[in-house]
């Protein structure tokens, strides 16, 4: 079939050899791009198996992304995000005290891959639902701040939230060190007093505001009104110390 150019019959039949034929061989036969809803049709299966590696996993987020098949990146995502082992601890880098990078090892899912596909592609929404699940906070922080405008409360909110979510203070150091210059001239009274009770260890008087407690300060891929109640609590706390 695949000789006769007979794509769509031999593809058919390719999805029958399924964990008996290495995917690699069928997946280079079909990377051509007027050949993509075939490849779309393979990964799919690879994946409906549980056979599938991360690098098709990659290559299936791509194919839709290029298609711009909405529904089947937010399936696709959820399967994963579903299956996909819990973020590991947060690890300090070899040369840096302020890293603030993350392992999350998965042999069917790389985080970082799939922030980066999905920012370069424009979805940058879906792309920050999964940086906030796999607390890969750079990527979460540079594309809020990359939007325009950029989303200083939501960024400000988050890096409170470091606070409370992540066992290492160089963390919460390096996300000051690489974003306070921004965050100071967009929102210098708000960086201030962020910055006042991070350094302070205040962190009770957030809680002790109306509407606190655990989710209070859990962040949201478009700001909204978890941002705005961090804030606002920061601000009433300053007005009454």
């Amino acid at each position: 079939f695949y000789e006769n150019n007979e794509f769509d019959s031999a593809m058919n039949q390719y999805c029958h050899t399924i964990g008996y034929v290495a995917p690699s061989y069928v997946v280079m036969k079909f990377l051509d791009p007027y050949r993509i809803t075939n490849l779309v049709m393979y990964l799919e299966k690879l994946h409906e198996k549980g056979l599938a590696a991360k690098e098709h996993n990659n290559l299936l987020l791509a194919c839709y992304t290029k298609i711009k098949d909405d529904a089947k990146i937010s399936w696709l995502l959820s399967s994963l995000l579903s299956s996909a082992p819990p973020p590991a601890h947060v690890r300090r880098a070899k040369n840096s005290s302020t890293s603030l990078e993350v392992s999350s090892e998965s042999s069917k899912f790389d985080p970082k891959q799939t922030i980066t596909l999905l920012s370069n592609a424009g979805y940058t929404e879906n792309a920050l639902q999964v940086a906030l699940k796999y607390h890969e906070h750079v990527a979460y922080l540079d594309m809020q701040l990359s939007k325009s405008p950029p989303q200083v409360d939501d960024a400000l909110s988050y890096i409170a939230y470091l606070a409370f979510v992540d066992p290492y203070p160089q963390i919460l150091d390096g996300a000051v060190r690489r974003y306070g210059r921004l965050l100071l001239r967009s929102e210098p009274r708000l960086f201030t007093s962020v910055l006042l009770r991070l350094c302070t260890g205040d962190y009770k008087s957030l809680l002790s505001h109306p509407g606190g407690g655990a989710g209070f300060f859990q962040p949201s891929v478009s700001g909204g009104d978890s941002s705005s109640a961090l804030l606002a609590g920061l601000l009433s706390s300053e007005a009454v110390s």
